[in-house]
């Protein structure tokens, strides 16, 4: 299921440069100009961080944004 998102104010771990989706497979723009993305809240990667998967819908302090 994916869920659109304002990516400056949705801190979730899908757009986090920690959460190892090199690819970026799981999230896409819809409206770039306004920030605002799509991405598959189901998704799991592992977090560089924590060292463990994370869902791309979770969120913690460390969050520092990718793109």
């Amino acid at each position: 299921m994916n869920t659109i998102v304002n990516k400056k104010f949705g801190h979730v771990c899908a757009f986090c440069k920690y959460w190892n989706d090199p690819a970026n497979q799981y999230i896409r723009p819809i409206k770039p100009n306004v920030d605002v993305w799509d991405y598959d809240k189901n998704a799991e990667c592992m977090c560089l961080k924590a060292g463990m998967k994370r869902k791309a819908f979770a969120s913690c302090q460390d969050f520092i944004l990718k793109i």
